[in-house]
């Protein structure tokens, strides 16, 4: 059975791995690897495709959102150009401002269902020792 905890995590814009860290790096991008638990966010080639997914998932709603309540508010005198430059208006803005949110969404939702392996267990495990000997010698 899939845990949720990820999903949850990444809905929150932190480390679905561990929900240690803020990994947003900007609207549009997200940290390489998380910096608590160092578990790299890029799984194999084409991995951000379903971050896409995501992503034109919440301008979809959105969309929605817009010309739902648009048309409620205004029927039976609908003014269709308003209403479609606002739905228009609405994606773009989702579209530009969420595609980082959508990265930790789409992380989560992968380790929800596609918990971390041993290898990738390995390869953190190796990076945070590697970050604590550098974090060690930079005290020294």
């Amino acid at each position: 059975m899939a845990s949720l905890a990820p999903l949850k995590r990444g809905l929150t814009g932190r480390c679905p791995n561990c929900g240690d860290a803020r990994v947003i790096r900007t609207v549009w991008e997200i940290k390489d690897e998380c910096p608590a638990c160092h578990y790299s966010y890029v799984r194999e080639d084409g991995y951000w495709v379903g971050a896409m997914t995501v992503l034109m998932a919440l301008m979809l709603g959105g969309f929605a959102a817009v010309i739902i309540t648009g048309f409620v508010m205004t029927w039976p005198d609908t003014p269709v150009m308003p209403l479609t430059i606002a739905t228009f208006l609405s994606t773009l803005v989702i579209g530009s401002l969420a595609y980082g949110w959508a990265k930790t969404i789409w992380v989560g939702i992968d380790l929800s269902f596609n918990p971390a392996s041993d290898a990738e267990q390995a390869k953190m495990d190796a990076r945070r020792a590697a970050a604590g000997e550098a974090d060690g010698a930079a005290r020294d």
